[in-house]
């Protein structure tokens, strides 16, 4: 697998946790509660989750793995939440 095929399975991957939370939040809510869909500062940080996606599979076929496409995809699926809990975990500053 090449770096730019692997970099649009990883953000493939990304976009399934953000249409995956968007899912269960139109089935909780009414269309009303849409309204943040059009901010810049809602769009700014999924951006980079999706890419994070790509990034991150690229990382693995840098270091010498051999990913098949499936692997690709959940590993582009899993940014998001590796990121996430990277900064909840973030060591406290004085």
């Amino acid at each position: 697998m090449g770096y730019l095929e692997g970099f649009g399975l990883g953000i493939i991957g990304g976009m399934i946790p953000e249409l995956v939370a968007m899912y269960q939040i139109r089935k909780e809510y009414n269309s009303t509660k849409f309204s943040y869909l059009t901010t810049f500062i809602y769009w700014a940080p999924t951006l980079v989750m999706i890419l994070a996606g790509g990034g991150l599979v690229d990382l693995y076929l840098l270091g010498g793995s051999t990913i098949n496409p499936l692997l690709a995809v959940n590993l582009g699926a899993s940014a998001p939440f590796i990121l996430g809990n990277m900064t909840k975990h973030a060591p406290k500053t004085n």
